[in-house]
């Protein structure tokens, strides 16, 4: 997976740390089109990035910080972006100050999927934004002298050196499948949550790390007072439809497509993008499973139901290389 890289250490010794955090974003290159960038390079504090040309992900200065975005916010423009965090970081990094409720409320401002990086380029100090459901994983080792941070543990694992494994996360993969929590298959290697809001400082020899969740999904309260079970389905697919145009005006120099399963979560989307308005085509991926002639028959009626053109990908079955592939490029978390 491409995506950000930041390494915020105590050491003094700043010969080395450039060529090791290149060496470490090599493992994370996983194609002919990727590239790894050093795009902050202050003393004891490095954020870069590997990806390929089309992944979104884009770095502006203001005020006297870095500040990365990586992925899509969809009811926001870049500059209007920029403007909001150019102005949200002075709070982030005051000293004596809590700026958990200003931070909050842009996260439930900033409709997508996405991650923020902001730097201080006056001193070695850095900032870590998610969207609420943390739709990017994004994992750190926070330790008394460093703070590493990746979308792949691999890279954690490279620049830390010798990081041994969890075997309570082993033991919850074999049980379920995959480490519970914030767990991972490396020790002290943790993933970060929905809405996480990370802050870390370089000072007299060691690094302080907070780290904190600022989004709480209240599951409980499911009828508000005076509304009627109708009303708030009607409320949702009013939000919904509004996502999905949102989601496809995006998109607005490509065309859109629809990964249409069959199933209610695909067809929900193509559902949604019909009555917004927003044109998409819906794709069905045939690997030869004895599933796919059942779900491409009802994603081919759902497509014809909402008059988008709907097309059978024929794809080779995966194979043993093909598995061992995606345990490695998601360093055995999928």
């Amino acid at each position: 997976m491409p995506g950000l890289t930041l390494w915020l250490t105590a050491d003094t010794d700043l010969s080395s740390q450039p060529r090791r955090f290149s060496d470490a974003q090599a493992r994370m290159v996983h194609g002919p089109t990727y590239a790894a960038s050093l795009d902050v390079r202050l003393p004891g504090c490095l954020i870069g990035a590997v990806r390929y040309p089309e992944y979104p992900l884009h770095f502006f200065e203001a005020g006297g910080y870095r500040i990365a975005v990586e992925g899509r916010i969809y009811n926001k423009t870049d500059d209007e972006v920029a403007g909001e965090l150019g102005a949200l970081a002075p709070s982030v990094f005051k000293d004596g100050g809590d700026p958990s409720a200003g931070v909050r409320e842009w996260m439930l401002d900033a409709e997508g999927d996405y991650l923020v990086v902001l730097a201080d380029l006056r001193q070695p100090r850095v900032a870590v934004l998610s969207d609420p459901l943390g739709r990017l994983p994004v994992y750190y080792r926070a330790g008394p002298r460093e703070l590493i941070l990746a979308r792949e543990c691999k890279f954690i694992r490279a620049l830390a050196g010798d990081v041994p494994f969890d075997r309570i996360g082993w033991a919850q993969t074999l049980w379920v499948g995959y480490p519970l929590g914030q767990r991972t298959l490396l020790a002290d290697v943790q993933r970060g949550p929905g809405g996480l809001f990370l802050r870390a400082w370089a000072d007299s020899g060691e690094v302080r790390t907070e780290v904190v969740s600022l989004v709480d999904l209240n599951l409980e309260e499911k009828h508000p007072p005076g509304r009627t079970v109708d009303d708030c389905a009607e409320a949702l697919a009013d939000e919904f439809v509004e996502t999905c145009r949102r989601l496809a005006a995006r998109q607005a120099s490509a065309s859109n497509v629809v990964a249409l399963s069959g199933g209610q979560d695909s067809r929900a989307v193509a559902a949604g993008l019909a009555a917004a308005g927003s044109p998409f085509t819906a794709l069905t991926y045939d690997d030869g499973s004895a599933r796919i002639p059942r779900e491409a028959a009802a994603a081919e009626q759902v497509a014809a139901c909402l008059s988008a053109p709907w097309f059978r990908l024929t794809l080779p079955a995966p194979g043993p290389s093909d598995v061992e592939r995606q345990v490695r490029l998601k360093d055995g978390l999928n």
